[in-house]
């Protein structure tokens, strides 16, 4: 579960295992898809426009060669850091308005919003009900 701390007065985002570097490590297509709600389609269409822009490529598992591993190209986290940094202020800058009680309030909703938004994402792709 994802939650937002507040220390010394100032904000972190904490999560299982960081988060963050989580999800800039080299990950496989399937985990991709769970982590992500895509369908493996979706995953494979995905790869292929990040990868004809140069900002992902598909490299093989040093361990497991049957492997493929999904992974940045360069240092794209930095890259596109500017792009994020007033967003993430205002997102800061709103979360001080709230307590550590509230906050985990809705930390807890977001997480079970998200698992429920994954749920029905898989019922989508899987064609059940």
């Amino acid at each position: 579960m994802c939650f937002v701390r507040r220390t010394a007065g100032t904000l972190s985002h904490r999560g299982e295992g960081d988060r963050h570097s989580d999800a800039l490590r080299p990950t496989d297509g399937g985990e991709f898809g769970e982590r992500s709600g895509l369908a493996p389609a979706s995953v494979t269409g995905l790869m292929q426009r990040l990868e004809a822009k140069g900002v992902a490529r598909r490299v093989r598992h040093e361990e497991d060669r049957r492997k493929v591993l999904i992974e940045l190209v360069g240092d794209q986290a930095s890259a596109a850091a500017p792009y994020f940094l007033d967003f993430m202020g205002g997102l800061a800058a709103l979360l001080e308005g709230y307590s550590d009680e509230q906050l985990r309030t809705i930390a807890d909703f977001s997480s079970k919003a998200a698992a429920v938004q994954q749920d029905a994402a898989g019922r989508l792709g899987s064609g059940a009900e």
